[in-house]
């Protein structure tokens, strides 16, 4: 019996608008990627299914809530199809809640009608095994609330609905669906409410199941008539079910799709494509886009990045007839005295003739009136009114631009043959300082590579409005004037655009590196510290790829830089984005990693990272009490104690200690796992712990390793423990009163390592 009406609720949300009567509700979808099917063969899987919001610290499951009602309730979860209706899936469930049968069940109420599953696991079905799964799970099924066996005739049913399920049904995504069963007039959980399905969860061995990310490309700009070729860099994708999409985010919706074939993804993780032209192919000013990878399938997508479309002169015979001109005097300059001489001209006859005032010179103004020199003085400065306002109109205006200087006005080429005074006397006279040259420089970008402080403090006292633009303009190559401040060295520039209003945390387009990522790549120990002592910049900022400047610092090596990250508090647990390497064998078995052994393993910490020694041990003692921190305890170790056991254990450098503690716990399976992560042991111990292994197991195997040092430490740890947290009471008459002992007495450890009796804590 069903209470409702649908038969079944797809990704039904606590937001659901309310029924009659009690109905179930999803409050907490499971993770759609990066959860791992394991085989029977391969153990039991570590960590449940997250929650879709789960992050790391602030761990989340999947949940549902019966809402409209209190009581007892039974709650069962299994596997369906990602289909239209759903249907039984061969692949069962596994964890402390779930049965025999491939399900999960649960009781709630009477007062809280919240069940979550912590616990859960999937179990992936061999092929060879799966007719005869399928049909037991179908005949469960049928069996379910019935006394009287199935007939012949249901029996044939079942084998025939198994064999066309075994022929579309997808082994790489399942959906949790959740039954509720409420108390019968018996007492009995028979009546059921309307079952909710789950978003679809990938197996993250599959194809098609990794995030997608953009994580570098070699050009943030193009030609409006698209074109270009761009190399992107990105996680794992599927040749045949991949796009690059770019798009507007504005009212028009256009959107347009880079050109690549299947050949053109390298590996799974390069595509070579090229971009396609924007749909208003005259512009006159840059215009910046967004582009995302894009599933064909599915719909997923990537986060956006942006890219600029820059104009392209139209008219080439123009500019061909353009480029065969040459200007007087041409001939006997270089390109960049010719430019001085034009600049200075323009600047002087601009002057002389507002200082003449026009043609006010003839009496009345009538020019058969004026004396012969006069006359001439005149035809001189008709002369130089007519260039200077030609020279004026070019300089402003830079219409029609002159090939020969890239695409450059008058106000750039100023800039570059450092002329503050002509630069001052161009904006004044309301030159646009917005246009760019044919590279995407503007006045800034111009100006900062020679680190010109006096050009630079000219330009930002002139440009007025046109500044807030300008500083957050970057150039075709995606650097901003920040960008190239840093790369300049010039500390004199980087405090003028700051305290202009430039972020000192802009990320360029190519990759998403900040100035104190390029600083502490051109390993510039004097650029890193003023921008994290006095700018304050982003000390954990991260490129595209996850990269903090502490991955950087320490995967050159540099003990200084290192040690400036860490006092100014860089995360030195923070993992970039980057799988840890993998064996020949791992690589090509096209395996992922489950959640748990992801937050320990799957990417790189700047410990990883690290080749110096000097550097290893700076980075390794804060990433052991950050880790001690972060994790707590394990095995009710405190962290002197772990990291006591941690140096027993790996005191060879060789780690067969611990391999061979692993061997002895019964944990071989790990070692791969957990050979590449920051702390093994502590990853062993941890995993230890959450399969119900003791401190009491643990000192066994020590013990039989021979590892007598190991034992007596740890003994002594859990016993100084017990007596510290130990309180002694005193009955007085205004209630208990609490005196802790001051000093804990020497412990005589017997040769195993055991406490003898008479020194065994006591408690009173």
């Amino acid at each position: 019996m069903h209470f409702g009406y649908p038969m079944f609720l797809i990704g039904t949300s606590l937001f659901c608008s309310p029924v009659e009567g009690p109905y179930l509700v999803i409050i907490e979808q499971p993770k759609q990627r990066g959860f791992r099917f394991r085989y029977g063969c391969e153990g039991p899987s570590h960590g449940g299914l997250p929650g879709a919001s789960s992050e790391k610290g602030r761990k989340t499951y999947p949940t549902v809530k019966i809402c409209n009602y209190t009581g007892m309730a039974r709650i069962e979860v299994d596997l369906v199809t990602h289909s239209d209706p759903p249907r039984v899936h061969a692949h069962s469930l596994v964890g402390k809640q779930c049965n025999e049968a491939g399900n999960c069940v649960t009781i709630v109420g009477p007062k809280d009608m919240t069940a979550q599953f912590s616990n859960l696991g999937v179990l992936h079905v061999t092929k060879k095994n799966m007719m005869e799964i399928m049909k037991e799970k179908l005949k469960q099924q049928k069996m379910r609330n019935r006394s009287r066996l199935l007939t012949e005739g249901e029996l044939r049913e079942i084998e025939l609905e198994a064999k066309e399920l075994k022929k579309v049904m997808d082994l790489s995504i399942v959906r949790l669906r959740f039954t509720a069963y409420l108390r019968d007039s018996s007492g009995n959980f028979t009546l059921a409410l309307q079952p909710v399905i789950s978003d679809p969860i990938h197996d993250s061995k599959s194809p098609g199941a990794s995030n997608l990310k953009i994580s570098r490309m070699d050009k943030t700009a193009g030609s409006v008539r698209g074109g270009d070729e761009v190399y992107l860099l990105c996680d794992k994708v599927q040749k045949d079910d991949i796009e690059v999409r770019f798009y507007e985010d504005d009212e028009n919706g256009w959107q347009a799709f880079g050109d690549f074939s299947p050949t053109d993804v390298h590996k799974q993780y390069a595509i070579v494509f090229r971009t396609p032209p924007y749909h208003k192919p005259k512009i006159d000013r840059p215009v910046t886009v967004f582009l995302q990878l894009k599933r064909k399938r599915g719909g997923d997508v990537s986060d956006s990045k942006q890219f600029t479309y820059y104009p392209v002169v139209e008219d080439k015979e123009e500019v061909e007839r353009k480029r065969k001109k040459v200007l007087a005097g041409a001939h006997c300059a270089g390109e960049e005295a010719w430019t001085g001489y034009l600049l200075g001209l323009c600047a002087a006859l601009h002057t002389l003739w507002i200082q003449k005032g026009g043609w006010g010179c003839c009496p009345g103004g009538d020019i058969l009136l004026c004396p012969p020199a006069q006359l001439c003085q005149l035809w001189m400065l008709a002369l130089a009114r007519r260039n200077a306002h030609a020279l004026l109109d070019y300089s402003v205006t830079a219409d029609p631009p002159h090939e020969g200087f890239e695409g450059r006005t008058p106000l750039h080429l100023a800039v570059i043959t450092k002329q503050p005074q002509v630069v001052q006397l161009l904006l004044q006279a309301h030159a646009d300082p917005t246009l760019l040259d044919r590279y995407g420089n503007s006045l800034l970008h111009l100006a900062l590579p020679a680190g010109d402080e006096e050009m630079l403090r000219t330009l930002l006292a002139h440009l007025g409005s046109a500044a807030p633009y300008l500083l957050r303009l970057p150039d075709f190559h995606g650097l901003l004037p920040v960008h190239l401040a840093v790369k300049a060295k010039s500390l004199a520039c980087l405090d003028l655009l700051v305290r202009t209003g430039a972020d000192v945390n802009a990320v360029e387009r190519q990759s998403g590196r900040t100035p104190l990522h390029l600083a502490v790549e051109m390993e510039n120990l004097n650029m890193a510290t003023h921008l994290v002592k006095k700018l304050g910049a982003d000390i954990n900022s991260r490129t595209f790829a996850g990269n903090t400047p502490l991955h950087l610092a320490a995967g050159l090596g540099s003990p200084t830089l290192t040690k400036l990250l860490l006092k100014a508090g860089a995360d030195v647990l923070c993992e970039n984005d980057e799988p840890m390497s993998l064996s020949s064998s791992e690589a090509s078995s096209d395996t992922d990693t489950d959640p748990e052994e992801q937050e320990q393993r799957r990417c790189h910490t700047s410990l990883d990272l690290t080749r110096s020694q000097k550097v290893c041990g700076t980075v390794g003692q804060t990433h052991w009490e950050s880790f001690c921190a972060g994790h707590g305890k394990v095995l009710s170790l405190d962290s002197e104690a772990l990291q006591g056991l941690e140096q027993l254990l790996n005191q060879d450098c060789s780690g067969s200690d611990w391999i061979e503690l692993a061997k002895r716990l019964g944990l071989c399976s790990l070692v791969e796992t957990y050979k590449d992560t920051p702390s093994p042991s502590v990853s062993l111990l941890r995993s230890y712990e959450l399969a119900g292994g003791s401190l009491g197991g643990l000192l066994e195997a020590l013990d039989s390793m021979g590892l007598h040092n190991a034992v007596r430490m740890l003994h002594k740890s859990e016993a100084l423990e017990k007596l510290q947290s130990t309180e002694l009471k005193e009955d007085s008459a205004y209630g208990s009163e609490s005196v802790e002992e001051e000093q804990a007495p020497t412990l005589a450890l017997k040769p195993g390592g055991e406490l003898p009796p008479s020194q065994q804590p006591q408690v009173h």
